[in-house]
């Protein structure tokens, strides 16, 4: 992503990986910008600019420079989830990503592909995405936690897991 993510995105990303940490390790906050698709060295300078030298970064630190509220998502407010029983960082990463493709005017299929592909990369291999403007019935089986489907600008979109089969 040659694109500078945003200050809400950065604090964002921070509270997916540490949901109640006090710091984390540069190091891990820097994979997982990459996870997300930031380039090695933006995300390498990223990292640098926010650390003070202490091997980690604190919340503080991206909240700050920033002059953001910490609390806040203004690529959301537009969003209304139909359904979901993902942790709540994990859910807005991923709307977060959608809002950011939907940006970059792809067609429909070229998007959830993108989708697809991003988060197999941060979170492992096996989701299935999906999007529509009209009637969508669907029953699917998922993994615990991984289900989440919203309304964004009169498009649903769905995003699961498949549960690993396994052998009986």
């Amino acid at each position: 992503m040659a694109v500078e993510p945003s200050a809400e995105t950065l604090v964002h990303f921070y509270d997916e990986l540490t949901e109640a940490q006090a710091s984390i390790p540069t190091r891990s906050y820097k994979e997982f910008l990459v996870k997300w698709g930031y380039d090695p060295e933006q995300a390498d300078r990223l990292c640098n600019r926010l650390d003070r030298g202490t091997g980690v970064i604190h919340r503080k630190d991206l909240c700050k420079p920033n002059e953001i509220l910490c609390n806040t998502l203004p690529a959301l407010r537009d969003v209304q989830i139909l359904n979901s029983d993902m942790n709540q960082k994990q859910a807005e990463s991923i709307m977060l990503y959608v809002v950011d493709v939907i940006k970059r005017k792809k067609s429909k299929k070229d998007q959830l592909e993108d989708l697809k592909k991003r988060l197999e990369e941060v979170y492992g291999k096996g989701w299935n995405c999906y999007m529509t403007d009209g009637k969508f019935y669907s029953v699917c089986s998922h993994e615990a936690g991984t289900s989440l489907v919203f309304l964004l600008n009169d498009m649903v979109y769905g995003v699961f897991r498949t549960p690993c089969a396994s052998k009986h």
